[in-house]
């Protein structure tokens, strides 16, 4: 399943993303989802701040980063080291 992560902002303001192609079911994307939604995403554009969003299945989801479960941690790991610079 391909999985984008998007990271925009900061001092600087960049805009960064990584695609993946991960194996996770969709109960483990439910349970990743769950844990990660910043369902009220007030304080997703922080100034100077990032913000983090996660695309799947045509599917947009503001997230924090923070709250990543162990289980996916070497998931964000792959993403985050793939970042990509986005003009």
């Amino acid at each position: 399943m391909k999985i984008k992560l998007q990271v925009s902002g900061g001092f600087i303001a960049i805009n960064k993303e990584s695609v993946i192609d991960a194996k996770i079911t969709d109960t483990d994307l439910d349970e990743l989802i769950a844990a990660i939604d910043l369902k009220d995403n007030s304080n997703s554009q922080i100034r100077d701040g990032k913000s983090f969003s996660l695309i799947v299945k045509n599917r947009t989801i503001i997230i924090d980063s923070n709250k990543v479960p162990e289980k996916f941690k070497s998931l964000f790991e792959e993403l985050m080291a793939n970042l990509k610079y986005q003009k």
